[in-house]
């Protein structure tokens, strides 16, 4: 079964992203909150341990995020499916599936597959966009129309068209501004004078405002591909599903 998968799926690189940013970001907090600690203990006997705790659990999450992406691996054959993580290691078998439940949660849904031996869930939205379509659509083809559950619910719910695309697009174009707009506020108060803190915060928000900027540009550039294509295709006289 090892040898015989023709897909190897891993999970979005955003979450190595996520989990890099965050590991150094509360890495640093924790020695810079330590630092603060040492020069006067006496004035923060409770506090500052509790918030020192606090950046070393977010930075232990963060870890995990790291150690989850290098671990997952959903391996897919002709017949079979095969996921492993940090802790578990499953597999179903496509030819004995009772049940495939498409599921409207978490937010990018995922599908639960049901077998003899056991079943296994996948969360679509830890994959890129064009593997948890091309997952999809291989699903689909698959498994028996008759042993499909909500599917009609969630292609109502995910279907990927031009204007859920661009309400997309424009959601997050508008948090880059918002989150763009805090990053001059924190940068001005730090420029003002005030504490080395907002200036974290503001390369926190600058980061964010670009990381949205450059999503959303992706995903305006993808958009246009397809219309252009679908364009061509209508020219040409074929038809497009």
């Amino acid at each position: 079964m090892q040898n015989d998968w023709k897909h190897c799926y891993r999970l979005r690189a955003s979450l190595r992203n996520l989990g890099m940013v965050g590991t150094a970001f509360m890495v640093g907090m924790t020695f810079l909150s330590v630092a603060a600690w040492l020069r006067q203990p006496a004035n923060d006997p409770i506090k500052m341990p509790l918030v020192i705790s606090g950046f070393l659990l977010f930075a232990c999450l963060y870890v995990y995020f790291l150690l989850l992406y290098h671990k997952y691996r959903l391996f897919v054959g002709d017949s079979w499916i095969r996921q492993t993580g940090i802790l578990h290691d499953k597999h179903v078998d496509l030819s004995m599936i009772h049940e495939l439940k498409w599921r409207c949660i978490p937010q990018s849904g995922s599908v639960r597959l049901i077998g003899n031996y056991g079943e296994l869930t996948i969360e679509l939205g830890h994959l890129e966009t064009q593997d948890r379509l091309q997952l999809i659509d291989f699903l689909r083809l698959t498994i028996a129309e008759s042993k499909q559950v909500g599917w009609h619910k969630f292609n109502d719910q995910f279907a990927n068209t031009p204007d859920r695309q661009n309400k997309s697009i424009r959601a997050e174009w508008l948090f880059a501004l918002i989150f763009g707009a805090h990053a001059v506020a924190f940068g001005t108060i730090w420029g003002i004078g005030g504490g080395i803190q907002f200036l974290v915060y503001c390369v926190i928000n600058v980061g964010i405002a670009v990381y949205l900027l450059r999503l959303s540009r992706q995903k305006t550039v993808g958009l246009g591909r397809e219309t252009g294509e679908q364009s061509h295709a209508r020219e040409c006289g074929s038809d497009v599903f």
